[in-house]
């Protein structure tokens, strides 16, 4: 109820006997002003709430009406996104319905934007690709339409990819002269297979030209089994580099300490001869053989001899920084006695000449204070010091005191042992008892000895010190 503009006491039109809430399936009514504006009336909020151009309203909760996205658009609609993002996720978005026209544009603006698509399955099997117009109009084009090959090359027809040559002979012809400039790179045919050029019917010529600072290079080739005296060589004319055959006999001779054996139908090149005074194998000139890092190797059984009783040969072996060993399973005699270990072999320091020397002939020298010994840990011969060595021995003379102090030892080592004893010549006669007080070690160092009895001038404390 109201009052109206002359005061007169109004009442609405009746809405029912029930005022429900939203959600309750009972009527839920809002009050507005009527259409001509003499009085309020109960409205509905379905009647207030409208939606289009992409929007509708969900009324299926009684007394609720929820506005939702979807919907016939009715009119050119534009969101400015300000700079924001907006996303679509968990889902699937689908663009057209493939019965009415539909048309797609992307415009980034300036070229610093980019369309990232990511984590898109991969499928090898796929040839079509996705092509721009002029006007950049999206259309899908098939990886065959793009390719075409000729001049050595073809297209496999499952897939459309570009491949080397033809399955089948003078399916792929060259059509003008190639080249391929390596560039310092290498260029490799590897796996199982053929490599064929040349099918013996048509004429064609092949040239290898590595220039003067490279190589033609044939690696694991198999070896002839039962080589005749009728296998051919390769050979180069050389007026014109042409490669020909040639037959082992023709080309092979040998001196300078090398032979042929033709024993076998086959010219053998053989190193020596078979017997002592054969002289085509004699050398004829001096030769040297540059090692170059490697290493020459004589193996197996067999007796290895330099110079005979007759001859005279001069061997010098000089092998700078590095070292001459011997090995072999007998040189390490049993024992000394039984071996006849009776000499030493040497090497003169300054002829460098090698020498042996029995141990009867050795020259004898008693002031020597160096002596060969033999290292307890490891059996190796070493140089070692006198057996002597850490042994001293002195006296002390009596002064008529009870205590003295040692003269300096050269290397007093803790733990040495240290005796002292009196030779008494004055004073009293019988026993007298020695102790050592205080000791120092080290170099120089000292022991202080103290007597039961005063030692007198021309009596002395002997004394041994041996470290341990």
């Amino acid at each position: 109820m109201w009052l109206d503009q002359n005061n007169n006491i109004v009442r609405s039109a009746s809405f029912g006997p029930v005022v429900g809430a939203a959600g309750t399936g009972a009527p839920f009514y809002l009050e507005r002003v009527n259409a001509t504006g003499t009085g309020l009336e109960w409205v509905l909020p379905s009647d207030l709430v409208q939606a289009n151009n992409g929007l509708s309203i969900d009324n299926t909760i009684p007394g609720t009406d929820i506005v939702q996205m979807g919907g016939p658009l009715i009119k050119a609609t534009s969101i400015a996104q300000a700079t924001f993002p907006l996303s679509f996720t968990a889902g699937t978005l689908n663009l057209g319905d493939a019965v009415g026209t539909y048309d797609i544009n992307i415009d980034l603006g300036t070229t610093a934007h980019n369309i990232n698509m990511k984590n898109i399955l991969a499928d090898n099997a796929t040839t079509l690709f996705l092509t721009q117009t002029a006007t950049g109009d999206v259309r899908t084009r098939d990886l065959s339409s793009l390719v075409v090959a000729d001049n050595g090359l073809t297209i496999n027809a499952v897939g459309g990819f570009v491949e080397l040559g033809s399955a089948v002979s003078g399916g792929a012809p060259l059509l003008v002269d190639r080249f391929v400039a390596l560039a310092g790179k290498n260029l490799n045919f590897e796996g199982t297979g053929n490599f064929n050029v040349g099918d013996g019917t048509n004429a064609q010529n092949i040239t290898l030209d590595p220039g003067a600072a490279g190589s033609t290079n044939l690696k694991n080739l198999a070896p002839i089994v039962g080589p005749a005296a009728t296998d051919r060589f390769v050979v180069m004319a050389a007026g014109n580099d042409k490669a020909f055959t040639r037959t082992l006999t023709s080309l092979v001779d040998a001196n300078n300490g090398l032979i042929i054996d033709n024993s076998t139908g086959t010219s053998i090149v053989q190193l020596g001869a078979t017997g002592p005074a054969d002289v085509p194998s004699a050398l004829s000139a001096d030769r040297y053989i540059n090692m170059n890092s490697h290493a020459i190797s004589f193996e197996q059984n067999g007796t290895l001899n330099l110079g005979a009783a007759a001859s005279n040969m001069t061997v010098n072996i000089n092998n700078g920084t590095q070292q001459t060993t011997i090995q072999g399973a007998n040189l390490a005699a049993p024992n000394s006695i039984a071996s006849g270990a009776d000499n030493m072999a040497f090497v003169n320091s300054t002829t460098h000449e090698f020498h042996t020397v029995t141990t009867t002939a050795m020259d004898r020298n008693n002031a020597a204070i160096d002596f060969l010994g033999i290292d307890p840990a490891t059996g190796a011969v070493i140089k070692a010091v006198s057996p002597a060595a850490g042994f001293y021995r002195g006296q002390i003379a009596g002064n008529g005191n009870f205590q003295y102090t040692s003269p300096a030892i050269a290397n007093l080592a803790a733990g040495a042992a240290i005796n002292c004893t009196v030779e008494n010549h004055t004073g009293i006669i019988g026993a007298i008892v020695v102790q050592v007080t205080n000791v120092t070690t080290g170099a120089n160092g000292t022991f202080s000895v103290e007597t039961s009895e005063s030692i007198q001038a021309g009596s002395f404390i002997n004394f041994s010190v041996m470290n341990p």
